[in-house]
């Protein structure tokens, strides 16, 4: 139920006293009469709302005490009104009320509102018609205590906690629907972050593969690079020994011609130069084994 404040009730109620004012105290007349109650204690409800908390009316710029002034003009106004329609007879306006209260236009609510306001102005009435309609109850001290400890106040009481606990119901409602959101936001974020960061993971992986095969690509062809250049190295080292040899073997075969020459000489054999360079010349055309058998056949004896 949602509850707004209605500051008009100044002008109708002083309409309602009149209305009632004019109606004949009789047994046709409850529904009439019980209409008119029905639309004043909606505002008292509303009204007694207010005095308690105004946001449980969920009223704009309100005002509990303006609230509380409004009712108490209000109920003395239907007070007298009622009094005076029962002639002051407290027995007659109690029976009536009874009548007009269980009308089908007061249920629930307001006829508990109905009833409880009759059966307090019925209890303060005197016994005696005349102090009754002379004004000599005080009506603000008996529609206070219907405002503020009868049935207004704990209606305002019960009403307002219930209205209170839809707000703060609502609003945890909202706010966990907002912390939804946010968890929902922030999760978003966390995967897109996470998206974002195995992306990254995987850009560095493959680099990380790539350079890796490039760098084996590189030692693999440093190590063939290396191999290549030993082989090399080991050709160069075999041509220079080789050559190194081929020298030692010709400068040991120009020790043995000087030598030769020289002793031949020594013996006065002529020519052994040219002897010689003849049998040298006899190496490139004949075999090894005739050139040796002919040398040592012309010089049977040994030198050193």
């Amino acid at each position: 139920m949602k509850f707004t404040a209605l500051c008009i009730l100044c002008a109708s109620v002083p309409q309602m006293g009149v209305a009632m004012r004019g109606l004949a105290f009789s047994r046709d007349k409850p529904n009439t009469v019980a209409k008119i109650l029905a639309e004043v204690e909606q505002k008292w409800l509303n009204w007694s709302l207010l005095s308690v908390d105004c946001d449980t009316a969920n009223a704009t710029g309100c005002n509990g005490a303006n609230a509380t002034a409004e009712f108490q003009k209000s109920c003395t106004t239907v007070a007298m009104a009622i009094i005076k329609t029962s002639a002051g007879d407290k027995t007659r306006l109690q029976s009536y009320m009874v009548d007009t209260c269980g009308s089908d236009l007061l249920k629930g609510v307001k006829e508990e509102l109905c009833l409880d306001f009759s059966q307090v102005l019925g209890q303060e009435m005197s016994d005696y018609q005349h102090e009754n309609l002379e004004g000599k109850m005080d009506l603000s001290k008996v529609c206070m205590d219907i405002f503020h400890d009868g049935y207004l106040g704990r209606y305002a009481a019960q009403e307002g906690q219930r209205l209170r606990n839809e707000r703060a119901a609502k609003a945890a409602e909202e706010q966990r629907k907002a912390d939804e959101r946010a968890a929902a936001e922030a999760q978003k974020e966390l995967d897109e972050k996470s998206a974002l960061a195995l992306k990254r993971l995987e850009e560095m992986a493959n680099a990380t593969a790539t350079v890796t095969s490039k760098r084996e690509e590189a030692v693999a062809a440093a190590v063939q690079a290396q191999r290549k250049a030993e082989q090399v190295e080991e050709a160069e080292q075999v041509q220079k020994r080789l050559q190194a040899e081929a020298d030692a073997a010709y400068a040991a075969q120009q020790a043995v011609k000087a030598r030769l020459e020289k002793h031949l000489a020594s013996k006065g054999i002529k020519n052994a130069t040219l002897s010689i360079d003849t049998e040298e010349n006899v190496n490139k055309t004949h075999d090894t084994k005739h050139v040796k058998t002919s040398f040592l056949a012309s010089f049977p004896y040994t030198f050193s």
